[in-house]
């Protein structure tokens, strides 16, 4: 989008897209312009595994404090 309006596919040329970035080349007028890119798929802020390492160590903080509250006799 170009200052809020879509703009023809036909002024956007992809030049290069790899595994992790893609080039786009946008043809418009030479001046002042707000330019939004928005797509269907998000990369996520953190890697899944270190929330399944996060989630274990909490895992086994809870198991011990449980244990150490335990009376034995």
């Amino acid at each position: 989008m170009i200052d809020g309006q879509m703009i023809s596919q036909d002024n956007v040329i992809e030049t290069a897209d790899t595994q992790d970035e893609t080039t786009l080349e946008i043809n418009y007028h030479h001046s002042t312009h707000i330019i939004d890119v928005t797509g269907t798929n998000a990369v996520p802020e953190f890697p899944i595994s270190i929330i399944v390492l996060t989630v274990a160590i909490a895992s086994i903080f809870v198991a011990s404090l449980i244990n150490k509250n335990r009376i034995t006799i």
